[in-house]
């Protein structure tokens, strides 16, 4: 028995992550670690096309704060945006809250810090307790990759089991 694949549309996909940063906005989240990510991407468009559930790109331009001692951008802080970006992205697709369970980074190039960045995250597969993604943060002057990261987050319940 062949599996359905799930049709997504584009503009429901984009109302969703808006609604996500813009949450991510309210006091309550205003002390969290996600909240500071938050506050620098900007949606930029979410395609489809075959093969992937949906890609979601994210411009954002590195803050003063998150620059290493040779003025580039800090890798701990490239290597969150590429946990980052996935999270955010997914959940345009899945409201069900995920946590991250293995990630794998891999830095290409050094990250300027005066010009916007590109993160593009593929969502490769949504399951039934798992998403797998691949992230990848880009110079748009130059096409250079920047950073690689493959994501796997698991779903929790909302709820413990007993």
């Amino acid at each position: 028995m062949q599996k359905q694949q799930v049709v997504f549309d584009k503009e429901v996909v984009r109302s969703n992550l808006m609604k996500v940063h813009e949450l991510a906005k309210k006091p309550q989240f205003q002390e969290t670690f996600g909240k500071h990510y938050n506050d620098i991407l900007r949606l930029d468009d979410v395609i489809f096309e075959e093969g992937v559930v949906g890609i979601v790109h994210y411009k954002f331009k590195i803050p003063d704060y998150m620059v290493d001692s040779n003025g580039n951008a800090h890798r701990r802080a490239l290597l969150t945006m590429t946990d980052v970006i996935p999270y955010f992205a997914i959940l345009g697709f899945e409201s069900r809250q995920g946590i991250s369970v293995q990630l794998s980074t891999e830095f290409l190039n050094d990250a300027p810090v005066d010009q916007d960045l590109l993160g593009i995250c593929r969502i490769i597969k949504l399951g039934r307790g798992n998403a797998f993604t691949d992230c990848t943060i880009i110079n748009p002057k130059n096409n250079l990759p920047l950073v690689k990261g493959s994501l796997t987050m698991n779903f929790v319940e909302s709820r413990h089991k007993l």
